[in-house]
């Protein structure tokens, strides 16, 4: 049992180690460390936020941070019957040919807001809650690492 305990920190320092390598600040690192052990775990650094995409329970979940280490955003994946009709109106109108890859419901912590994340193709399009565009980012300019 020691071994195995022991096994499984010396993998998590490792994995940490790494990932300080990457260019991910210490204390963002830190923050994530309850989360890494989940798998598959996957950070995208995107203008000065550090993203971790991770699965729970079958559900894939995105918590992001700034470089001090404050959480910006939480993400859950829902379905995209969940969407508002207006999102799904922009989504048909913009993109008639792609299909909806995934969905999540973000909190945002600063401002309070909860919002809508859609991955469509190669763009992240965000919708308030009542399902007005709000904005979007390529996904191709973000940095990928795995955890």
């Amino acid at each position: 049992m020691k071994r195995k305990i022991f096994l499984i920190v010396s993998i998590a320092v490792m994995s940490l180690r790494l990932l300080s390598q990457s260019g991910i600040p210490e204390i963002v690192l830190q923050k994530a460390v309850a989360l890494i052990d989940k798998q598959p775990a996957v950070w995208h650094i995107q203008q000065g936020v550090y993203s971790l995409e991770y699965s729970e329970e079958g559900q894939f979940k995105i918590v992001g941070w700034n470089g001090i280490g404050e959480e910006l955003f939480a993400e859950q994946q829902i379905e995209s019957s969940g969407l508002p009709v207006l999102a799904c109106s922009y989504i048909i109108k913009n993109y008639p040919q792609i299909k909806i890859a995934r969905v999540f419901l973000r909190r945002e912590n600063k401002r309070g807001n909860i919002l809508f994340h859609v991955e469509v193709s190669e763009v992240d399009l965000f919708f308030d809650e009542l399902g007005n565009y709000t904005g979007g980012s390529m996904k191709a300019k973000r940095k990928i690492i795995a955890a």
